[in-house]
């Protein structure tokens, strides 16, 4: 059945016993180039001419179907001229005489030839009927047995190996629940859904298939095909570790390990309780819930003593990058003078503090700006020629009232726009208000900030 047509061909069922028996058959793979060669081999096995070259039992040839199932390019080591011996003759088939296959099959007994030619073909016809008995009965005994034998194989083994296997397309599971995909009869009639694990994922939400094996869109042969897959557990979120007292660097590397991004710039402040360049706070706090990804800033001490930093060159710069980089240098913005000119509007056209000088941390620079071309074109002041109209400078105590449940707070305190106090205060500590000491003459305008954000002004007599 393998081949479409049956090793040995005769006129009856004895010649067909006998080319069985003494003849080499044509090797099934040189009728059908298809057949696997350890298939061959099994089946050259099972047609050997000699009884013991054969397999012993159904068992036996089982053992080798199953082998060949699971491995198709095993290497049996059974060949046509080990299983078909011709006795040293170079024809590939022999076929002997009649009467030796008769002395084969009539072993034990003793047939005598008549001088006379008594009896027909010269034996005694007594003695030899048992041998003309016993050959067409073995042989319709392996006729039946060779037909039986083929038909079980190609039920069971060989039928599902010719025929062609049926192909199919994976299809993609990505963000379906291994519940939808499983509704999906489509899907099952060919495929069979396993859960292979779960893993974190920012990108499925938890339930849904985040990855398939095999992948999308191939090709596979067969029927009843596994498809693995890893449900996602949903993004994995971290909690905002501890940092604080720590150097600023190790904090970093800590939060980066962790999938967290930390702002380029941290901010600065001074502390009598934190080292420099220690971790004072981060935003956000611990125990925060973060993902992947998310920013973190830190606020670095400065120590208990202001640090010196550089004056930047703001002149012919706009104001609002001015503003920007006085926050990064820790610097603060005094009074903005708006000028005629003919630059650009915004545009800084002096500072009052030179670009190059070191300031203590929370020092304010004050700028004139330019109003643009076409602005008032009455003449400007002369302000070297203004006369002070109280030049006795005074010191006052302003009362300043806090903000409510607030760790700490920056304050600043500016007159006519000059800052005159800046510093970062601790409710808990000093209380909810607290009397910074400012200087000024004459009639002056005070003003509050916390944290950098304008609260309120009031006149203050100075002279008073």
């Amino acid at each position: 059945m393998l081949t479409g047509r049956l090793p040995f061909e005769g006129e009856s069922p004895v010649s067909v016993a006998i080319q069985h028996i003494s003849s080499i058959p044509l090797s099934p793979r040189e009728l059908n180039p298809e057949i696997p060669e350890a298939l061959e081999s099994i089946t050259l096995k099972a047609m050997a001419s000699n009884v013991d070259q054969r397999y012993a039992s159904a068992d036996a040839m089982l053992t080798d179907l199953e082998e060949f199932r699971k491995n198709p390019n095993i290497n049996f080591d059974y060949s046509s001229a080990d299983l078909f011996s011709t006795g040293g003759m170079d024809e590939p088939t022999q076929v002997r005489a009649v009467s030796s296959i008769s002395n084969r099959w009539g072993q034990g007994t003793d047939p005598k030839r008549r001088n006379g030619g008594e009896g027909k073909n010269g034996y005694y016809d007594d003695n030899g009927s048992g041998s003309h008995f016993s050959l067409p009965i073995a042989i319709g005994a392996i006729a039946i047995f060779i037909i039986g034998l083929g038909y079980f194989l190609w039920v069971s083994f060989f039928s599902g190996i010719v025929s062609s296997v049926p192909e199919h397309q994976v299809p993609s599971l990505l963000g379906s629940t291994i519940e939808e995909v499983n509704s999906n009869k489509d899907i099952t009639d060919v495929f069979t859904i396993q859960k292979g694990g779960e893993a974190y994922s920012g990108e499925y939400a938890a339930g849904k298939i985040m990855s398939q094996d095999p992948e999308s869109g191939k090709t596979v042969k067969g029927t009843n095909i596994t498809i693995t897959v890893t449900v996602s557990k949903g993004p994995e979120y971290i909690s905002m570790p501890d940092v604080t007292n720590q150097p600023y660097t190790q904090a970093k590397l800590t939060l980066e390990s962790m999938g967290l991004k930390v702002g380029e710039t941290p901010e600065y402040e001074a502390s009598k309780d934190i080292t420099k360049n220690y971790v004072i706070s981060s935003t956000p706090s611990v125990g925060a819930q973060l993902s992947q990804g998310d920013e973190v800033t830190l606020v670095v001490s400065l120590g208990p003593v202001a640090n010196k930093v550089p004056v930047l060159s703001f002149v012919d710069q706009t104001i609002e990058w001015a503003r920007e980089t006085l926050k990064t240098l820790n610097l603060t913005e005094g009074s903005v003078i708006p000028i005629e000119s003919d630059k650009p509007a915004g545009t800084i056209i002096y500072q009052s503090i030179p670009a190059g000088t070191e300031v203590d941390v929370g020092t304010a620079i004050s700028f004139q700006v330019s109003k643009g071309p076409g602005g008032d074109t009455s003449p400007s002041p002369d302000t070297s020629a203004t006369p002070t109209p109280d030049t006795t400078v005074h010191t006052k105590k302003i009362t300043v009232n806090l903000p409510d449940n607030v760790e700490s707070v920056r304050v600043r305190v500016d007159v006519d726009g000059v800052v005159k106090f800046n510093n970062v205060v601790y409710p808990g500590s000093t209380g909810n208000v607290i009397y910074p000491p400012v200087d000024g003459s004459g009639v002056q305008t005070v003003s509050v900030y916390f944290d950098d954000v304008f609260q309120y002004s009031n006149e203050v007599d100075f002279s008073k």
